[in-house]
């Protein structure tokens, strides 16, 4: 399972809009906006990988989506947590 989640990673980090952060509700990206339980897979599987596999890169290679992910909620409440 390691390696099905590390590739459909790489598949929400491609779905991602890089200019808003939002992240849509399927990847690879079919149509609809993001909501947060979908968008919050990509801190809930790097980690349950990384806890499984002890692998860090998981969480390294996606750590710029998770900060665009973090900022885009932010800014749905009118805050700016990471820049």
């Amino acid at each position: 399972m390691a390696a099905f989640y590390t590739k459909w990673l790489w598949d929400i980090d491609d779905a991602q809009n890089k200019k808003t952060g939002c992240i849509p509700n399927t990847a690879p990206y079919q149509s609809g906006g993001g909501r947060t339980p979908w968008g919050s897979a990509i801190f809930i599987i790097p980690w349950e990988v990384y806890l499984f596999t002890g692998d860090t890169r998981i969480l390294r290679d996606h750590y710029a989506v998770m900060k665009l992910w973090v900022n885009y909620l932010s800014r749905q409440r009118g805050e700016m947590f990471l820049d």
